[in-house]
């Protein structure tokens, strides 16, 4: 009988020390699963960062990335597509081929043809090359024609005899297309290699571009100046180039500092990683990179209203080594940088309350003077 007594009291004395041992050892294996899960995603983020900056990088370093903004923005401002015109995704590649080779056939048999106006030819060549711009930028080619001895009145409507058909020698759409082009590729080097122009500008441009068949009987080979239309034209496309260019250096630099910021905190990032005996939040991996990048834009919006503040210079004339360490710094003392932007915006409050507060002394202090003075 005691024997048997003895069995389940050892059983049951069993059972109570083995299950937290068992569930010891689940939640060790529950957290390792955890942690090398948070490790993998950790790893994956910083992985994705390093491939995303390097290649916004590299895209900023090269230009292409400001050419990629102002070509997606002058798509957003363009005008909507005409209906009909629209591209569905049910188009094959093959469709296309065949629509592009009916449209170059059309182009030839066209080319190939007589045209009765002229003028009309010169406007379907700009409505097709210049549609969109602005009319100050549309090269005034009939302008310059006028005045390089094209032969017999090349406006004339009735180039072609409608009585006895197009003459031997007319040229053909083709043609005048051609001299269009000849007249808008030399100005349009004029207005890019020329100096900076004024209206007062003395520009030349030679007649000797003229195809031969639209040179007049009496040609004679000579330097024309070019009229006043053509100087205008030539100085708005400079200043409109001058233009864009500035706004490609401005964005091409914004650019960088975004990526410098973002760079620097993942850096910030990459060593804290490495080293086991600092903790990193899983959102750090997510949001410090965007951190940086919104500092970097603070900090350049900082620097830039500082500068303002002492100097009367253009933007694009700020030192950009300067300004490519702070947005460097932003990214990697991201806490740091915030503190100096809060403190110096704080500093710059208090400075302009100051200045009010002692003009409105000043004023009632004038205002009083001359009370008395009553």
């Amino acid at each position: 009988m005691t024997p048997d007594s003895s069995v389940p009291s050892t059983s049951s004395s069993s059972l109570p020390t083995s299950l937290p041992v068992e569930q010891s050892k689940e939640e060790n294996s529950s957290k390792e699963k955890i942690s090398l899960g948070k490790e993998i995603v950790a790893n994956l983020c910083l992985l994705i960062w390093a491939i995303l900056l390097a290649v916004i990088g590299m895209q900023a370093v090269s230009g292409q990335a400001s050419t990629i903004i102002l070509e997606s923005a002058d798509k957003i401002n363009g005008a909507p597509t005409p209906k009909g015109k629209a591209s569905t995704s049910g188009d094959t590649s093959s469709k296309k081929i065949v629509a592009l080779k009916k449209i170059a056939a059309s182009k030839k048999v066209a080319a190939s043809k007589k045209i009765a106006d002229p003028s009309v030819a010169l406007s379907n060549y700009l409505e097709d090359k210049y549609s969109g711009e602005d009319k100050a930028l549309v090269p005034p080619i009939g302008i310059v024609l006028d005045q390089l001895q094209v032969n017999v009145n090349w406006r004339n409507s009735k180039a072609i005899d409608e009585a006895n058909g197009p003459r031997e020698n007319e040229p053909t759409a083709g043609d005048y297309d051609q001299l269009f082009a000849i007249v808008d590729n030399r100005i349009s080097a004029i207005a890019n290699f020329s100096p900076e122009v004024s209206i007062s500008s003395n520009l030349r441009i030679n007649n000797n571009i003229l195809p031969s068949n639209f040179r007049s009987t009496g040609f004679k080979d000579k330097e024309i100046d070019l009229p006043l239309e053509a100087v205008l034209w030539v100085k708005a496309t400079q200043t409109h180039s001058m233009a864009r260019e500035a706004k490609i250096g401005f964005l091409d630099l914004l650019v960088l500092l975004i990526i410098l910021g973002g760079f620097g905190s993942w850096i910030y990032l990459v060593r804290k990683h490495v080293d086991p005996n600092t903790p990193v939040s899983l959102k750090e991996y997510f949001y410090r990179p965007p951190l940086g990048m919104a500092l970097a834009i603070a900090i350049f919006i900082v620097n830039i209203t500082l500068h303002s503040f002492v100097s009367t210079s253009n933007v694009n004339e700020v030192r950009r080594e300067t300004l490519i360490l702070l947005a460097f710094t932003a990214g990697l003392l991201s806490d740091k940088t915030y503190n100096f932007i809060e403190r110096v915006i704080h500093e710059e409050i208090s400075k302009n309350e100051i200045v009010e507060v002692e003009t409105k002394k000043k004023v009632i202090t004038e205002t009083k003077k001359e009370i008395v003075k009553e």
